[in-house]
């Protein structure tokens, strides 16, 4: 399974962060991967993210405490699949990816190959050692044109 991290920061540093910067992000990983919106976990944990979780087959909330009504309003709208109860930066996407491997039917497989460190699983990781490290993708506007567009980072 890949796993590709997608994330938008106009400014970042005083920039305004919208739910609209976050579609261009989701509609480029869908165009370079060759994948519908449904095939696509999203792992959100903001009320921005909503518009996004509406369009992704699968979604997981990261739940925070601050946040109580957005989670009831996800849940209510049907916007989330999955809470995450770990925090974020303290194992929420550990959790998430768990629950991806449990929707794929693969739990049980891979905790198996993992757990007795079996050679499926050393295999793995050699094949994993070679791999370049991940994109990471940025969606900003285009000053000439208004634009959302995703670009590599810097």
């Amino acid at each position: 399974m890949e796993a590709r991290r997608v994330r938008d920061h106009p400014g970042r540093g005083g920039g305004e962060r919208t739910a609209r910067s976050r579609r261009p992000a989701l509609e480029h990983l869908c165009r370079i991967r060759d994948l519908e919106p449904a095939e696509v976990l999203f792992v959100f944990d903001d009320v921005i993210d909503l518009g996004v979780a509406e369009r992704c087959g699968a979604r997981c909330l990261v739940t925070r405490p601050a946040q109580p009504l957005v989670e009831a309003f996800a849940r209510r709208r049907g916007l989330c699949d999955y809470l995450v109860r770990a925090p974020a930066g303290a194992g929420a996407v550990r959790e998430a990816c768990e629950v991806a491997l449990a929707l794929l039917g693969m739990d049980e497989e891979v905790f198996a190959a993992r757990g007795w460190f079996e050679e499926s699983y050393q295999r793995y990781l050699e094949v994993r050692r070679t791999l370049p490290p991940v994109a990471h993708l940025v969606a900003e506007r285009d000053p000439h044109t208004g634009q959302p567009v995703v670009r590599e980072a810097r």
